[in-house]
Formats: C-alpha cells, sequence, structure tokens
C-alpha cells in the first residue's frame, strides 16, 4: 500500500514517499505524533524533517534512505522502543535544531556514511534504555558533535568493520563519544570503536572496570585525534587547556610524545569507577615526520590543565600498538602517549592547607620533578591581599621523584588563613602558587569529610562527631571570602544520618572554602571544583 506525502496527513512533519509493508499492524497520526505499531514497518525513499513539536511514537521500524533533520524542538520520539534504520548509498547527515534521542539505531551493512550535524544519543531515555547502535560496515563521523549511548550495556555499540570517526582536533571542536555507564559492576568492557578518517584504520579505546563508580547516571566521554609528525613543534594544535609539551629544562618534549591525543572526562559520578585503559595508536604517529621516540619505552601520561601525571604510567604492546594503564580513577582530561626516558614534567602537583589539632595549619605541597629549585617560601594573609613571610624549606634541587614538603603555621587567626607558596630556583628567580584559604576555628568538635575532591557534579559531606543537623548551616565561599551559598544542613541530607550531598556543577573550575556552622562550633574545609 502506497501512501503518498501530504502535509494535510502529516500535521508538521514532511515525509517523501512512505511504504508501509505489508502487515497486520497499522499506521496511526495523532496530532504532532505519528505512531508505529508493534510490527509496523516504515519505508522512508528520502529526507524526514521534523518540525513544530512532531515526534514519533515508534514500537515498530523505520526505514530512512536520505538525511534526519530534527527542528521540533523536542527528542524526535515519545517513549521510543522501535528501530530507524539508515539504508541505501550516500552519505546521510543527522542534524537539525535539536537533538534526537533514538532508541534503537541500525547503519545498514554496505550502505554510505552517516555525518552528524547536530549531537545524538541512541539507547532510548527515561525507563526504557536498552537501545543499541549497530554501525555494522559502516562510518559514522561525529565531526564536532556528541553521540551519547544512553544503554549501560557494554554491547550497546555493535559492529562488523564499521568505524566511529572522532578525530576532530579542539579548534573544531571535538568528537564525543559519552557512555552512560552509571553503577555498572565488573567485570564490563567498553569498547570506544573510533578510526581514522582517511585509512579508515581500527582504534579502538577500551575500558575495563575493575570497580564500580557511585552515580547511577555517570558518564565518561571519550574524543581523540591525530596530529601533524612533520610541523616544528611537533603536536599541534594542542587540546584546549594545554599550552605546552616543554620538558625539565624548559626545551619543546614534542619530538618525544606520539602524534595522538586523548580526551577523556567522566561526569554524575560521586565517585569515578576504577578502570583499565587500553589505548591504541598507529606506527606513524611515532616513527615518523619529526618524531625521535623508542616505541618500547611509550607510556601514557595525564594532564587536567596545569600540570602532568607523573611518573609516566602503563605497558606498551608494540605487536598491537597499544599502550595499557590500569588502576585509574581519574579521567579528566587529556593523554598522551610518551617516550618514558623524556617524560613531560611537573614541577608543583598541588599546594593546600589545613588545620590540625586545634592549634596549628599544616601547609603541604609535592613537586614530581625539580631542576635547579633553591627554596620555597609559605606566605600567610588574614585578608587574601597583603601577604607575609612565615616560614622556609630547602629544596632538592635536582630531582625526578615525586617529593612531598610540609611547613606548620603555628599561629594562624580565628576565621579565613590564606596561604600561597613561593617557588625560588638557584639563580634567584620565583614565582607563586595559587591562594588556598583555610577557616581556622579551634573549638570546633566534629569532623567534615568532603568527597570527591577535586569534584565537577556533586559532592558528599560526611560529618564525624556530634552535631545537631536541625540547627546548622552549611556555607560556601570563593578563594577571596565572599559568601556564595547558605544553607540548613538536614535539607541536604541523604538516608545516612551522617551524610549531606551538595551538588557543585554550577560552580566555576576554582578553590573554594566550605564551612559548616552549628550550636557546637564551626568546621571548615578546602574544595576544589575541576572540570
Amino acid at each position: 500500500m502506497l501512501v503518498r506525502s501530504s502535509k494535510s496527513l502529516f500535521t508538521c512533519c514532511l515525509l517523501f514517499a512512505i511504504l508501509i509493508q505489508q502487515s497486520n499492524a497499522q499506521l496511526f497520526v495523532s496530532d504532532n505524533v505519528i505512531v508505529t505499531n508493534n510490527g509496523a514497518s516504515i519505508e522512508i525513499n528520502g529526507d524526514v524533517v521534523l518540525q513544530n513539536s512532531a515526534q514519533f511514537n515508534n514500537f515498530g521500524s523505520i526505514d530512512v534512505s536520505g538525511n534526519w533533520t530534527n527542528n521540533s524542538g523536542l527528542s524526535g520520539f515519545v517513549s521510543p522502543s522501535g528501530i530507524v534504520s539508515f539504508f541505501g548509498p550516500g552519505t546521510k547527515i543527522i542534524g537539525g535544531t535539536s537533538q534526537t534521542n533514538f532508541f534503537h539505531v541500525n547503519l545498514a551493512s554496505g550502505s554510505g556514511d552517516v555525518s552528524l550535524a547536530q549531537n545524538m544519543s541512541t539507547g532510548g531515555f527515561g525507563a526504557n534504555t536498552l537501545g543499541n547502535l549497530d554501525i555494522n560496515n559502516v562510518h559514522l563521523r561525529l565531526n564536532n558533535f556528541t553521540l551519547k549511548i544512553a544503554n549501560k550495556n557494554p554491547l550497546a555499540i555493535a559492529r562488523t568493520s564499521g568505524l566511529i570517526i572522532s578525530e576532530n582536533d579542539p579548534i573544531a571542536g571535538y568528537g564525543t563519544i559519552e557512555w552512560e555507564i552509571g553503577n555498572t559492576a565488573p567485570p564490563a568492557n567498553y569498547v570506544f570503536p573510533f578510526g581514522t578518517d582517511v585509512s579508515f584504520q581500527f582504534i579502538p579505546v577500551s575500558l575495563t572496570l575493575s570497580s564500580a563508580g557511585l552515580g547511577s547516571t555517570g558518564k565518561i566521554a571519550v574524543s581523540t585525534y591525530p596530529t601533524n609528525v612533520f610541523l616544528n613543534p611537533n603536536n599541534r594544535p594542542l587540546p584546549t587547556g594545554v599550552s605546552l609539551l616543554t620538558n625539565g629544562a624548559g626545551i619543546d618534549n614534542s619530538d618525544k610524545v606520539l602524534d595522538r591525543f586523548w580526551i577523556i572526562n567522566s561526569s554524575s559520578y560521586g565517585i569515578n569507577p576504577t578502570s583499565a585503559i587500553t589505548f591504541t595508536y598507529l606506527d606513524a604517529e611515532h616513527n615518523s615526520g619529526n618524531n625521535s621516540i623508542v616505541e618500547l619505552n611509550l607510556q601514557m601520561q595525564r594532564t587536567g590543565g596545569a600540570t602532568w601525571s607523573f611518573p609516566a604510567i602503563g605497558s606498551v604492546n608494540v605487536a598491537a600498538n597499544t599502550v595499557s594503564v590500569a588502576g585509574v580513577n581519574t579521567y579528566n582530561f587529556a593523554w598522551v602517549a610518551v617516550d618514558n626516558s623524556a617524560p613531560l614534567p611537573v614541577t608543583l602537583l598541588d599546594f593546600n592547607a589545613e588545620a590540625i589539632n586545634e592549634k596549628e595549619v599544616l601547609c603541604k605541597w609535592t613537586t614530581a620533578s625539580e631542576i635547579n629549585s633553591s627554596h620555597f617560601e609559605v606566605e600567610r594573609s588574614f585578608d587574601g591581599l597583603n601577604f607575609e613571610f612565615i616560614g622556609s624549606v630547602k629544596a632538592a634541587g635536582n630531582s625526578s621523584q615525586v617529593l612531598h614538603y610540609s611547613l606548620l603555621d603555628p599561629s594562624p587567626q580565628v576565621g579565613i588563613n590564606y596561604y600561597r607558596l613561593k617557588q625560588f630556583d638557584m639563580d634567584g628567580t620565583f614565582k607563586y602558587s595559587a591562594v588556598v584559604s583555610v577557616r581556622f576555628n579551634p573549638n570546633a568538635v566534629y569532623q567534615v569529610n568532603i568527597y570527591p575532591n577535586p569534584s565537577s557534579e556533586f559532592v558528599y559531606i560526611s560529618v564525624n562527631g556530634t552535631l545537631n543537623y536541625q540547627n546548622t548551616l552549611l556555607r560556601l565561599y570563593d578563594i577571596t571570602g565572599r559568601l556564595l551559598m547558605s544553607k540548613p544542613l538536614h535539607e541536604l541530607k541523604t538516608n545516612s544520618d551522617q551524610l549531606f550531598t551538595l551538588s557543585v556543577a554550577h560552580l566555576a573550575p576554582a578553590a573554594y572554602v566550605l564551612e559548616i556552622e552549628g550550636t557546637e562550633g564551626k568546621t571548615t574545609s578546602r574544595l576544589i571544583i575541576n572540570r
């Protein structure tokens, strides 16, 4: 039975050459919603354009030979459970002004490539997230958009020889696969089936869980892109937030860094899952152009934007062209494979301060490498503007080991104390760390722990000790002491009497001071927001 295209029949939804396969099922149109019942099949020999709140309620199957454009302002589907297949020659574009939330998508074998011009999700939504993405032998190009996988099943992406092509550098914007892994229990192996753009070689990234994360909607997002091996300096463009690839002497180190970056981020987790990550690379990304890399020396380093993790970690398999890293629970954000004979250095890993034993503030810092370092000085301020010297610590001079330092402030004032670290080199030059703050109150009778810290979405607040929660306030300050938030602590209570949850997704990446004050006293904790 052939139904001709009609604007009056398909209100606000333009479909070309719709063929309803013979079956007992029927096609219903209700207002701006097209309903396909179980067993019904629609074949569209052309494009689909959804406009003005039009959607499908698909319990059957929809086959499309052309582009899919969603300008409806909605997700494109109501309670999805059916399948959408793209078939036939030529590249298909999935785009429009609105993201489409598909349930099950099939890129039919032998058909043309599919290219995203808008974010897209598969797997469904709400309580029904069991749909899959079958790419078969088709190439799905992400461009600078995000493919969201709502199905937690590690088999939610199926392929034969098909590839998902990321390959976009940060100038255009990353092409990303975001998988809602949630609190999936190990063992589970998630394969992000990336491929190269021109030669179409399979370069997957795989995550094998060893412990589950805390957060049912937790997500891991992965992107990858290559750089030009013949550029000088090499490895350009750098990921957003990465400014240099230099060694400990300040000399460009990019000839020792494989010409591919991986961008990995976690979100919506209270505690990240722990996993083993396997990265795949090409030989041409280490043995050609301006590189001077010994492949057997390849290991991974990660940066959160300011410093590189140290030392380089993981094991290389030169036959498989992979580097594997176990025990990862910090993902954000850029990873590189580097010749471990010349790793990317870190000088100052962290600097923080905390009140201890009701009398003092302990300042602590860590370095991962030092070149001609002389000594460190700790300075304190009561107003965040005027700092004074309170002590110094001799530096190691030259080191490639992770070193820990500390200094006690024996006389902090009650209230907010600000600290910064001054790092001196042998030639007398120096630089400052970021400023950290501690709200000091020696009369507090309870302890507060916050985790995860750093965080990006929300934190748990654990209270140990005597505390009347009904008469206790939580306050959040920025590093200058400006009050950002004040609310009763009991409003944040979880199902535990001593555990509370605070959303921090709206906060900009920075250091903050979290204060809890009740009739029993007041205590403060330092909170870092890092995305």
